[in-house]
């Protein structure tokens, strides 16, 4: 049954492939300038410098960098050559194969939502030798796959980094990894009043598209790195992440585009690392209309600067203050926010799975953000600590935020201007058994002073089970949540639901 569902994900990852390589194959001077250094983890501030861990040398700022052990993520396959197409640098090529590192450096954690974060490490380490061995068990992979069965691919691929893109297109010293995601939800019961105005999953029970995201991660010469990650909903099509970063120095590097904005470490974990099919509501909560309650701003524009120095990892930026990309800043203020993390045994992966060897690891992190936005400035104060050891991981998070409205004349006296929130989370779990199966508990609070006792007022208490059949690549997630209004009237939006996540 495993396979089947792995077999079945990895069809649908494999036939995207192959469209993007039939396209290029109708346009050859698209090819030439598609395929793409060695990949490193989305989001890695530090990519360029660290990219030579697996050879022990340090780069010269700006030095060109080649070839698979040059990223910080070891490719899964890797197409190098494509066949009669001019290359930039010389005549047709030879025709394609697939191969895959036998040394590269591997992540801890990943963020394939867009711009590099504390949590995401800058640069990559060099693998345990375990890794190592894996990654050059799978490159005895044969050009066409012959006398390899599904069994063993599969093995492979499970050896194998999830953070590792499956393809990449590399030509010279410019590689192109596609990537996406895809979240099919069912939801067989929940009360009457959980519908997605109120914060629920669906309408009415029955089945959707959760999160259906695909885009590309692509590594240049000079330390250069770029990254594009796009949503399908059923309003269309909406641009998620779109960043440029050059990363001389580990301790330093300069993004600029769209992306997250440096605030909780539950909004800065990726979707796909989630343990709960949602972040609490008080962190990113969002109405169907759009109208967005949570603390963390979100996806903003802007320019940032962020980096990994020692046991720290830091990211501090500006931004428009506001979450459309094509209008623009829509007032002459902006975001200022910052986040500083300290992990002082260590990096911590990212998901459920548990750190080699069963070693702890702590994350501790803080942030804070000011918006001086049209109708008022915004103050947000964020703490959070993750903690994990063998099979048990503990987090939890605070978050606070504080809006003043500027004086306004025309205001009826008696009128709400300022408005208050806080929330805060706990949340447990236990790998019991390892790597298959998940369980977790959450209890999550959020109260908006602003004047006003609604559905926005509650505290949550969920529990999940998931189980992985290819580690966060494909895995099927099991939540039963109950919401309990802090003031009348209570609004019954109890509900359970199954998820099958897929990503490549």
């Amino acid at each position: 049954m495993r396979n089947r569902i792995i077999s079945c994900a990895l069809f649908l990852v494999m036939t995207a492939s192959a469209n993007v390589l039939a396209q290029t194959d109708d346009d050859p001077g698209a090819a030439a300038t598609s395929e793409g250094p060695a990949a490193e983890p989305a989001g890695d501030p530090g990519a360029g410098a660290e990219a030579p861990a697996a050879t022990g040398e340090a780069p010269a700022v700006g030095a060109v960098e080649e070839g698979p052990a040059a990223s910080g993520v070891p490719p899964f396959a890797e197409l190098v050559e494509r066949p009669g197409v001019e290359a930039a640098t010389g005549p047709a090529t030879p025709p394609a194969t697939l191969a895959t590192p036998v040394a590269a450096a591997a992540s801890a954690g990943g963020e394939d939502e867009g711009m590099p974060v504390p949590s995401a490490p800058p640069g990559g380490a060099m693998p345990p030798a375990d890794l190592q061995a894996a990654s050059a068990a799978v490159g005895e992979m044969t050009d066409d796959g012959a006398g390899e069965d599904d069994e063993s691919w599969i093995a492979s691929l499970d050896a194998v980094s999830e953070d590792s893109p499956l393809l990449q297109l590399r030509t010279g010293p410019l590689v192109i990894a596609p990537v996406g995601m895809v979240q099919f939800l069912g939801v067989p019961w929940q009360q009457g009043g959980a519908q997605l105005a109120n914060g629920g999953w669906v309408d009415e029970p029955g089945l959707r598209f959760r999160r259906v995201r695909i885009g590309f991660q692509g590594w240049a010469p000079y330390d250069v790195s770029f990254e594009s990650v796009s949503e399908f909903d059923e309003s269309g099509f909406q641009l998620l992440d779109l960043t440029m970063t050059w990363a001389p120095f580990e301790a330093l590097a300069l993004t600029a585009g769209g992306g997250k904005t440096p605030f909780s470490g539950s909004e800065l974990t990726p979707a796909m690392f989630q343990t709960f099919l949602d972040r609490p509501w008080g962190v990113d909560g969002e109405t169907l209309d759009g109208d967005r309650v949570g603390i963390a701003p979100g996806r903003m524009l802007g320019v940032w600067l962020s980096g990994t120095w020692s046991v720290l990892k830091w990211q501090a930026g500006v931004y428009n203050g506001n979450h459309d990309y094509f209008i623009g800043n829509d007032n002459d203020g902006v975001l200022v926010g910052a986040r500083l993390e300290c992990l002082p045994l260590g990096d911590l992966p990212e998901g459920q799975l548990t750190v080699e060897g069963g070693e702890p690891r702590v994350r501790i992190g803080a942030s804070y953000y000011w918006n001086d936005d049209a109708p008022g400035d915004t103050h947000g104060v964020e703490g959070d600590v993750k903690f994990r050891v063998a099979g048990l991981t503990i987090e939890g998070e605070f978050l606070w935020s504080t809006f003043a409205l500027d004086a306004d004349p025309a205001r009826p006296p008696g009128e709400p201007g300022d408005v208050r929130k806080m929330a805060y989370y706990a949340q447990v779990g236990y790998l019991v058994w390892d790597p298959w199966l998940d369980v977790a508990a959450r209890f999550d609070s959020f109260e908006m002073d602003d004047g006003v006792d609604d559905f926005n007022d509650r505290w949550s208490v969920g529990g999940v089970a998931t189980l992985f059949f290819l580690r966060n690549r494909v895995k099927l997630q099991a939540e039963f949540a109950h919401h309990q209004e802090w003031a009348d009237p209570q609004i019954p939006n109890d509900s359970f639901a199954l998820q099958l996540q897929g990503r490549f």
